[in-house]
């Protein structure tokens, strides 16, 4: 376990703003660790291996050009307001997938909406020699309404909070979703993206 320990603390300490991903269990009793740059790693007790997959695509490069003309205030940094909060591999139905919940920014809109997407795992798949691209990711579900930005310094912060991915014990069909500073809790089914908020914090 102290071994396992080092690995995740060398993995912190050598990537940018690990604090603002997520992070979860395999079946082999690794640990995958999602960072905020869109990097995705495997952790064991003895290496470290950043696997070969893109993220969803989040619009951060629409949201870099408005940041350059100098909308939303003072913010310089598409990556500083776009980020990828949790990762979850989840049963869905018979097959296993991975689950990501992120923030995503829509340029038609010029608004953010909190994403949850999946890939499914093909049958016996091995997560080291895994390969996937931005086109391999399925959109479950986006948080409604579609938030537009503050006018302040810090455009999507309530977006920031929340992001997180569960699942009830034995169920092959929904996932569970935190959406927002409202801490909204949303049941999301896995086939085709319906949900609904089964809990409200204020």
């Amino acid at each position: 376990m102290m071994r396992n320990l080092t690995g995740l603390l060398a993995v912190i300490l050598t990537t940018s703003a690990v604090v603002a991903g997520g992070i979860t269990a395999t079946d082999d009793g690794r640990i995958l660790l999602l960072d905020r740059s869109a990097g995705l790693f495997l952790v064991n007790s003895d290496e470290t291996i950043r696997l070969d997959v893109e993220l969803p695509r989040n619009g951060a490069n629409f949201l870099q050009e408005q940041l350059d003309e100098g909308d939303f205030g003072n913010v310089l940094d598409a990556s500083e307001q776009l980020r990828y909060s949790d990762v979850m591999i989840a049963r869905d139905g018979a097959n296993r997938a991975l689950v990501v919940s992120y923030t995503e920014f829509h340029i038609d809109e010029s608004c953010f909406t909190s994403t949850l997407a999946k890939y499914v795992l093909p049958a016996g798949q091995v997560l080291d020699d895994i390969k996937i691209t931005s086109d391999d990711w399925i959109d479950l579900a986006r948080a409604s309404p579609c938030l537009e930005p503050f006018e302040d310094e810090l455009p999507t912060f309530g977006l920031k909070a929340g992001g997180r991915v569960a699942q009830y014990d034995g169920d092959t069909e929904k996932v569970i979703w935190s959406v927002g500073d409202d801490a909204e809790v949303m049941e999301v089914n896995l086939s085709d993206g319906d949900y609904r908020v089964i809990a409200r914090g204020r």
